[in-house]
């Protein structure tokens, strides 16, 4: 059987999330289950010559930070656990994610301060360290590039400008006439949260896709009964990762995982 676990630790015990061919137990109930739970419950690691792969682990095309980048991280200015986590685990590749961390040693993202949303997340002077786009990629003054604010590590999200009502497509702005999305946004208090958030969440829509919705013919109850389930699970999931970061529970915050977990899927 081949696993390609992830191991991520907590202060106290280690978890385990597979980052593809995630072990399900029996039954729906116990899919649901598992992906509540945060991705705890796991198979034990295959190993290869007596020892666990690490350098391999990053599968389905998931972020290196590579032998290039590896190095030059050492010389970014972070909290050295930050660093840890980006040098020992990378970041996913997907479901939303595109891990594309910057090669070079000083922060290259530049905050856009456009207002006061954006004010009360960062300040115009603050540097960030490119950890890779998030989203939908169609427009590069759209699309939100992650980075990491030099000194403090906090994850942010930048857009090269606020996204308003004139960006939809004209028949949509009636429906939408007070559109606007900030050109910062937030993630999680430091890059090791976001390295484990990012990690579970991409082990937890795994779980979901191997359990599609049910067929359209399937009565309305089972409809209804999937969609509380997932609902739950990722109720869930959102509290044990709020145990992980406490600042995803802060509203003036308004991390984007918030979002991403209840409302993307």
């Amino acid at each position: 059987m081949c696993v390609c676990p992830v191991r991520l630790r907590d202060r106290n015990r280690k978890h385990s999330v597979r980052c593809r061919r995630l072990w399900l137990p029996t039954g729906r109930r116990g899919h649901y289950d598992l992906l509540a739970s945060g991705g705890e419950r796991a198979k034990p690691v295959r190993r290869d010559a007596g020892r666990p792969r690490r350098a391999a682990f990053f599968c389905d095309r998931a972020a290196v930070p590579g032998s290039r980048v590896g190095a030059v991280i050492g010389q970014w200015h972070l909290p050295e656990s930050d660093r840890s986590a980006l040098r020992l685990w990378g970041l996913p590749d997907g479901p939303l994610l595109r891990p594309t961390p910057q090669a070079g040693s000083r922060p290259t993202l530049t905050p856009n301060v456009a207002g006061e949303p954006e004010r009360r997340l960062i300040s115009a002077d603050h540097r960030l360290y490119l950890l890779g786009v998030y989203g939908a990629d169609f427009d590069a003054n759209l699309s939100i590039r992650v980075g990491a604010v030099a000194g403090t590590g906090r994850v942010m999200g930048i857009r090269a400008r606020p996204m308003t009502t004139d960006d939809l497509a004209e028949q949509l702005r009636a429906y939408h006439p007070n559109l606007y999305h900030p050109a910062v946004c937030y993630f999680n208090a430091s890059v090791a949260a976001f390295v484990e958030v990012a990690w579970r969440w991409h082990a937890a829509v795994e779980l979901l896709r191997a359990h599609p919705d049910p067929h359209y013919t399937a009565p309305l109850e089972e409809h209804e009964q999937h969609h509380a389930e997932v609902e739950r699970s990722c109720a869930t999931f959102l509290t044990r990762m709020t145990s992980l970061d406490p600042t995803l529970d802060d509203r003036d915050l308004g991390s984007l995982w918030v979002e991403t977990i209840t409302d993307d899927l």
